[in-house]
């Protein structure tokens, strides 16, 4: 697989959080469901201002926390960077430690290109030489284009240590 290393600051994720049921695969559906609910009830657009404002990534982000994950739940989060003095009551808060990452990029159509790449990092062996996964998010990263078109692009991130 394609892959890059990179190091990543600490940054702060504000945003909507949801446990979501991994029996049966649910959270392959429910993810886009949750996308499709924040486009078009505005919260999105809303976090994104507010991640403009601050001059913080203005690219959206998935994030799956693997902490307190059981065999059949995890939390999904959708937000955006932004620093800690813009958080408010109403937005589920995440500081993301400095980390090492490995970067997946993702080609086609969503949710089933990210869908594709996530299956085939975990699949087998950790796909990234002389790394092993560390303990963090995992995070994807939207960029700006029509998510239904064959040529979207957009990132996965993988927490890695070396091995």
């Amino acid at each position: 697989m394609e892959y890059k290393v990179a190091e990543k600051q600490e940054f702060r994720v504000l945003g909507r959080k949801a446990e979501l049921s991994a029996v049966n695969q649910e959270h392959l559906q429910k993810i886009p469901r949750l996308w499709q609910e924040i486009y078009r009830d505005g919260t999105l657009d809303r976090l994104m201002r507010l991640g403009a404002a601050e001059g913080c990534c203005p690219h959206p982000l998935g994030l799956c926390l693997m902490e307190g994950e059981t065999e059949n739940s995890f939390s999904y989060m959708i937000g955006v960077k932004a620093p800690e003095a813009a958080a408010e009551a109403e937005w589920d808060s995440l500081a993301v430690p400095a980390l090492t990452w490995a970067v997946f990029p993702v080609a086609g159509k969503m949710p089933e290109a990210i869908q594709q790449v996530i299956r085939q990092i975990y699949a087998g062996p950790f796909p990234v030489g002389g790394y092993s996964r560390a303990a963090g998010p995992d995070i994807e990263v939207y960029f700006d284009g029509d998510m239904n078109s064959p040529d979207y692009r957009c990132e996965v991130w993988i927490p890695i240590v070396k091995s």
